[in-house]
């Protein structure tokens, strides 16, 4: 997980802890105590506030990684801490708000029994909780974390002159502008000419430099070139000898003397006409520079330096005689670079959905193309519309500008290719792409039997004998708390996937398990036996082509079941902790729902929420896929919580509920609502709508209204002003002519 969204989790988290149901419950549990709740509280905030120094020096230090890799699982099981309490919480209320007046005291005394062994159970996690961030917390002052702190960022790769022409997009001005430059005359009667191409990091300066560095006519009007990439540390003694080895043959073994190098440099250098690239210089120091362009001055009329600098400080300093800045990149320029790096020959012909997702993250970049590069080759064969939004809305663009580029990398799934003998203290590895080679194959897993937190495993289809998955030996992971499996159907199948995925069976500790686009025909009994994978919370299948599953799961929370157009057979029935249930885009889903009334969030086509006589108690946020026919549910009062509604017939509409989500429905004209609970409005493209005919609710906080073209001209509040709204958001409303809601 990115320090951003690890962040992001742990006040979440810190706010969890602090709400008003949370607290109550756990002060009535006197195994438990306020006590005990504050020491782990503080113990979050501790690690919490050195995050941001984690962040930076992750990149350079491999211990740091591991330690944030740690905190991630223990935020984990944090978040599964509170799942249980307030479940619990919520169910001994209603137990003791539906028991009579006769009834409360035994009641009383059933809760307070069955209470004792899960106030047990939950203190015990508690403190195993603590532990562990007891203990990273002492790592942390091993490591050298400060609270408040970010360092700079690591040091970057370096640079060489060579280039892929064919992967670049755009610079056409500016590369001729400072070729010009290049092939000129020094006016200024200087033997040797300095020019700064100046512009901020991930813009391109590089890349372009490559490019004018292996110019044809570059090429030919020089005598001598090389190309030095600095980077942070400006190290004349490395710098010249690197000067040295580009333009001479010889070897100069270990001699750092500086003055024996200079010497041997401006020998080399003498009446030639060269060009030194110095690539990336941040040093602001005029001595260094002056001490290190010394032996320049023996060259002929014409040679040139070219440096590439965030600083136009750095130009200065280096008596650069001209400065080239270098702007962004143009959309279509950025946009086809993009189609290179993430589509199969650049051609995104065959994806419009991805495509028109691309270009939303295109214009993100703003014009980087480091950025539109990285983002590009982290999408490339990821075919998962899901995984492309998920990317579109991530909380790292929200990070400051030197931050963007290293988590974008960083979360754009490296790959491991090397001998799993060398690794076996892994602890965690998220992106494990099977080949067909030695090094790559799945039985070289075989090694990680001591990896937990996560494991990823992709490109499955490229598993050529099924044995090879037995011997990648996961039913011995017994630390492993979630696993990925996940096939490339566009790749070339090479053995037989329902036996491959027989022999990939987890150990029973397992947690979390999310299978993608599966492409044989049935699952393994593994998955079917409830009593195999006993301790498993969250079940994930998505675009799985068959599916045939019964039995249940008992500790599962969390069912996902997206874009499976066969999934035939029954759902699992015996879900008594489930609180989320996803299921979309599987249309010859034929089988009863699990009735589960302990389910906070539920996503479901509508012909099966129309067979339910009530929705269960504890739901707080329901989407409808293909919303037909949803009246009479309505009319009865059913939907008790949020509701998203898309793509259906209704033609009428009553707003019972704080949020909606109305999207594609075409004949939808009018709205009713109940304006005391009315909160947050958001319409798409519903072209027959007229408006609320009692006027927008003066409760309503948020309004998003899109693409519905019958809207009234005049958008009107009900008897009372919009006191409480904080946002507006409105588009594609051509009858529109005033807002008298503001």
């Amino acid at each position: 997980m990115a320090g951003a969204f690890l962040s992001a989790s742990l006040q979440v988290l810190l706010e969890r802890m602090a709400s008003r149901e949370v607290l109550a419950f756990l002060r009535g549990q006197k195994p438990v105590g306020d006590k005990l709740v504050r020491k782990l509280k503080m113990k979050l905030l501790a690690v919490h506030a050195v995050l941001d120094d984690a962040e930076a020096k992750q990149f350079r230090k491999p211990s740091v990684k591991i330690w944030l890799d740690d905190l991630n699982d223990v935020v984990y099981d944090a978040e599964d801490l509170l799942d249980e309490i307030t479940t619990e919480a919520l169910r001994c209320k209603m137990e003791y708000s539906g028991a009579d007046q006769t009834g409360v005291t035994e009641v009383r005394d059933i809760i307070s029994a069955s209470l004792y062994p899960f106030s047990e159970r939950i203190e015990s996690r508690i403190e195993e909780i603590t532990d562990k961030l007891e203990n990273l917390s002492q790592e942390k002052d091993v490591l050298g974390l400060k609270i408040d702190v970010g360092e700079k960022l690591s040091k970057r790769r370096p640079t060489t002159s060579l280039v892929d022409e064919s992967k670049v997009c755009g610079r056409e001005g500016d590369m001729k502008e400072i070729v010009e430059y290049l092939l000129s005359h020094n006016v200024s009667g200087s033997r040797m000419g300095v020019m700064a191409l100046v512009g901020m990091g991930g813009i391109g300066k590089t890349t372009l430099t490559q490019l004018i560095y292996n110019d044809k006519k570059v090429t030919e009007c020089f005598d001598l070139k090389a190309w030095v990439c600095v980077s942070d540390e400006f190290d004349l003694v490395r710098i010249t000898k690197a000067i040295l080895k580009a333009i001479d043959s010889g070897t100069f073994g270990d001699d750092d003397d500086l003055n024996l190098l200079q010497v041997k440099l401006k020998e080399r250098l003498y009446r030639k006409k060269f060009l030194v690239v110095l690539d990336d210089v941040w040093n602001e120091d005029y001595d260094d520079w002056d001490l290190l362009q010394k032996p320049f001055s023996v060259g002929l009329n014409g040679s040139k330096i070219l440096v590439t600098t965030r600083s136009d400080k750095v130009a200065s300093v280096m008596r650069s005689v001209r400065n080239h800045h270098l702007g962004q990149l143009s959309f279509e320029d950025c946009w086809s670079l993009f189609a290179k790096h993430a589509f199969e020959n650049g051609d995104s012909s065959l994806y419009p959905e991805l495509e028109e997702i691309g270009k939303e993250i295109v214009k993100k970049c703003k014009g980087l193309p480091l950025a539109v590069k990285t983002l590009g080759g982290a999408l490339y064969s990821e075919l998962r519309v899901k995984e492309w939004k998920n990317l579109l809305n991530s909380e790292t663009w929200d990070l400051p500008n030197a931050e963007i580029l290293p988590a974008l990398r960083r979360s754009g799934v490296k790959e491991m290719s090397c001998k799993m003998d060398t690794l076996k203290s892994l602890q965690k590895l998220s992106n494990y792409r099977v080949g067909k080679q030695s090094g790559t194959k799945i039985a070289e897993l075989r090694e990680l039997c001591h990896i937990g937190g996560s494991l990823g495993i992709h490109e499955l289809q490229n598993v050529v004998n099924a044995k090879d998955a037995l011997e990648a030996n996961l039913v011995g992971m017994q630390y492993l708390d979630e696993l990925e499996l996940e096939w490339n159907p566009f790749g070339d199948v090479g053995g037989q996937p329902d036996m491959v995925l027989n022999n990939l069976q987890p150990h029973s500790n397992l947690k979390r398990l999310t299978i993608n686009r599966y492409i044989g025909s049935r699952f393994p009994n593994w998955i079917r036996d409830p009593s195999i994978l006993v301790n498993m919370v969250t079940l994930r299948l998505w675009d799985c082509t068959n599916l045939n599953q019964d039995g249940g799961f008992p500790v599962l929370k969390e069912l996902y079941l997206v874009k499976c157009p066969k999934l035939v057979g029954a759902l699992p029935n015996h879900l008594p902790f489930l609180t989320r249930l996803d299921i979309q885009q599987c249309e010859q889903l034929v089988a009863p729902l699990p009735r589960v009334p302990t389910i906070r969030t539920l996503t479901i086509p509508n012909r099966e929420i129309t067979e339910w006589k009530e929705l269960p108690q504890l739901l707080r946020d329901l989407s409808i896929e293909n919303s037909y026919s949803l009246g009479s549910l309505l009319e009865e009062g059913m939907l008790q919580s949020n509701t998203h509604l898309q793509d259906g017939d209704l033609t009428s509409l009553t707003l019972n509920l704080p949020e909606y989500h109305i999207f594609g429905c075409k004949k939808l004209k009018w709205l009713l609502h109940n304006a005391a609970c009315f909160e947050w409005f958001e319409l798409t493209d519903c072209p027959e709508l007229i408006f609320p005919i009692q006027g927008l609710p003066s409760s309503l906080t948020s309004l998003s209204i899109a693409s519905c073209d019958k809207l009234t001209s005049q958008m009107e509040s009900g008897p009372q002003p919009l006191a409480f709204l904080t946002s507006i958001e409105i588009a594609g409303l051509p009858n529109l002519m005033s807002l008298d809601v503001l």
